[in-house]
């Protein structure tokens, strides 16, 4: 595993099956993090660039802020109807 070299790791997030969006992207971060030490990377945006705390922030307000939108338009996140219709 040593002599492997990893250029990138993606991780991502199903926001509408994930029942609370903000704690799975927090876990989802946290794991991220654990990584990125691990290997000895950083946490880049989609253009490579460091990832700054305000930026972390404003995915998290937008992940929650879609599934207020599901939840407004009678879609629960996580539920079987949410399931089926973003399968």
């Amino acid at each position: 595993m040593k002599s492997l070299a990893i250029p990138g790791l993606t991780l991502s997030m199903d926001v509408p099956r994930v029942t609370d969006g903000a704690l799975a992207f927090d876990r989802m971060l946290a794991t991220a993090r654990q990584l990125s030490t691990a290997l000895g990377g950083l946490l880049v945006d989609a253009q490579r660039a460091p990832l700054a705390d305000a930026m972390i922030e404003a995915i998290r307000a937008k992940t929650a802020e879609l599934q207020q939108r599901m939840r407004d338009g009678g879609i629960v996140p996580g539920s079987t109807r949410a399931l089926r219709l973003f399968s």
